[in-house]
C-alpha cells in the first residue's frame, strides 16, 4: 500500500509539471527578431522584456528615461502582425506618451515606438493582449544619444 501511494504521488507530481512546462511562454526566438531589428538602425540595447500575457491581463515595467535621448521599445510575437499586442508608454504622471497601436480605420499594430524623450523621469512600459489568441511575446528597449 505505502509503495502505491507513493507511486501514485510520483506520477501526480510528474503530470503537474509537464502540464505547466508546456504552457509557459518561451520567447528566446521573439527577443532575438527584437535585436535584429535594434542592430539594424544602430541603437544602443538596454532591457529585453519577458511578455507572458497568460498569468495577467496588463503587464508593466518601469524604466528611467534621460532627457535628450531616443527610445526605441520594439515588438515580436508569434503574429508577424503583433496583432492584438499593445504597447503603451507612459510617462511619470501616466500620461500615455505613445502606443504602437493605431485605433483608426486601419486598426494596425506597429512592431515598435520610437519616443524622443524631452523629460527626464520614470516611463512605464505597458503591454496587452486584445484578443484571446497566443500570449506570448518579448520587447527590446533601446536607445541613442540624440544630437
Amino acid at each position: 500500500m505505502k509503495h502505491l501511494l507513493l507511486k501514485l504521488s510520483f506520477f501526480a507530481t510528474l503530470a503537474i509539471f509537464t502540464t505547466s512546462a508546456s504552457a509557459q511562454c518561451n520567447t528566446e526566438a521573439y527577443e532575438a527578431k527584437c535585436l535584429e531589428k535594434v542592430n539594424k538602425i544602430g541603437f544602443t540595447f538596454l532591457k529585453t522584456y519577458k511578455i507572458d500575457g497568460e498569468s495577467r491581463a496588463k503587464i508593466e515595467f518601469p524604466y528611467i528615461f534621460t532627457q535628450g535621448s531616443s527610445y526605441l521599445v520594439t515588438l515580436a510575437s508569434k503574429d508577424e502582425d503583433n496583432k492584438g499586442l499593445v504597447l503603451t508608454l507612459y510617462d511619470s504622471n501616466h500620461k500615455q506618451v505613445a502606443t504602437n497601436h493605431s485605433a483608426d480605420s486601419n486598426n494596425k499594430y506597429l512592431s515598435g515606438v520610437k519616443y524622443d524623450c524631452n523629460t527626464t523621469g520614470i516611463y512605464y512600459l505597458s503591454f496587452t493582449f486584445e484578443s484571446g489568441k497566443d500570449k506570448c511575446a518579448a520587447s527590446v528597449l533601446s536607445f541613442k544619444r540624440s544630437k
